[in-house]
């Protein structure tokens, strides 16, 4: 099996795309111990938005057309050749994070799945939230069209199931954030890691979320969480810092709040080892909020761009759902509050069966 992999996140500075490459990887190799794993990459995006909307628009109407010839010379108006997958046998798409309303990357991502299903190589379309508050736009449809032709579809969180099945989506199933796949850190290592990395219990985690821009609104924001924190935890803060939002904001508040980054060069397993040791985790970041739950790490979630800190909630049946950015005080404290009084079970979530490609004959 020669399997193409995208959206390829291993070189991502963000620490949950490269938690959940590496556990794409490491779930498929055990599954399929004799496959190749072909991570591909991919021009980037037309920067000139009128011109990058206008090719979108066309792309997702030859797919609901069903124009194949179109949908090629698109793809290679994009820089994507129609051999894009030549000696390939299998495609494992991870939507991750890019399968919504908002999402620039949609029509290119089922333009090729379109192109990989004409030349009849199976598609698992995996590891996602799926969030199109509108069902009826054309990226929603162009998505719906494509997806009722996979192979095999899954989700990662229970919110999404609910919406890919009233898209019509009945085959999709749940399947875990790759995530959960990872093999686990051991006390020694979590211990010598965090050691090198000059940080020492007892402390709490802070991280942003890909609701925050770079801009003076969120800083406000932000600002107004971090004083609230100090106010009622008195532990040094590690601000976790690994998306390019989150950096600007971690370096623009630095100075007034006295924590200590965690930023790249450090990778995923540096940021797990940090939140394993930590007091508690507050922020709106999906994967450090995973982790935390999977290393018995209390945590405080905020909202992100879609549902999915709300789905990572319900599918880990965690007692407090994440609040909004905006929350007023009286809302943070209750929370934290609640929090510190309520036994969190951290029940572990498995991923039992990764046969996404249907080696066993299941029907």
């Amino acid at each position: 099996m020669k399997i193409a992999y995208f959206l390829n996140t291993f070189p991502s500075i963000n620490w949950g795309s490269q938690g959940t490459s590496h556990g794409i990887a490491h779930l498929i190799k055990k599954e399929y111990p004799n496959s190749e794993l072909i991570p591909m990459g991919f021009p980037q995006l037309n920067k000139i938005r009128i011109l990058r909307r206008f090719n979108e628009y066309l792309l997702m109407g030859a797919i609901l057309r069903n124009d194949t010839n179109r949908v090629i010379k698109l793809l290679e108006k994009g820089g994507i050749s129609s051999d894009v997958f030549k000696d390939i046998t299998h495609i494992c798409f991870n939507g991750e994070g890019a399968i919504h309303q908002k999402s620039g990357h949609v029509p290119r991502l089922m333009g090729l799945l379109y192109l990989a299903k004409t030349q009849g190589l199976p598609i698992a379309a995996i590891n996602q939230t799926v969030d199109f508050p509108n069902p009826n736009s054309l990226a929603a449809k162009t998505v719906c069209h494509i997806y009722k032709n996979v192979d095999f579809l899954s989700v990662r969180e229970p919110i999404s199931l609910e919406k890919v099945h009233s898209m019509g989506l009945d085959r999709a199933v749940l399947i875990p954030d790759a995530a959960y796949g990872l093999p686990k850190l051991d006390s020694d290592t979590i211990s010598s890691t965090c050691n090198s990395l000059g940080i020492k219990p007892p402390y709490i985690c802070f991280s942003g979320s890909s609701k925050l821009k770079r801009n003076n609104h969120t800083l406000l924001m932000v600002k107004k969480i971090l004083t609230w924190i100090k106010s009622e935890i008195s532990l040094p803060i590690i601000f976790l810092a690994n998306a390019k939002t989150d950096i600007w904001i971690a370096e623009k508040l630095k100075k007034e709040f006295e924590y200590t980054i965690l930023q790249p060069p450090a990778i995923y397993t540096d940021a797990i080892a940090v939140i394993a040791q930590a007091n508690l985790l507050i922020g709106g970041r999906q994967h450090p909020n995973i982790f935390a739950y999977d290393y018995k790490t209390p945590y405080l979630a905020l909202e992100g761009n879609t549902h999915k800190n709300r789905g990572v909630a319900k599918l880990q049946n965690y007692p407090i759902e994440p609040l909004p950015w905006d929350c007023d005080e009286r809302s943070f404290k209750k929370a934290l509050e609640t929090l510190e009084k309520t036994h969190i079970d951290f029940s572990p979530i498995k991923i039992a069966d990764f046969d996404i490609f249907n080696t066993k004959g299941k029907s």
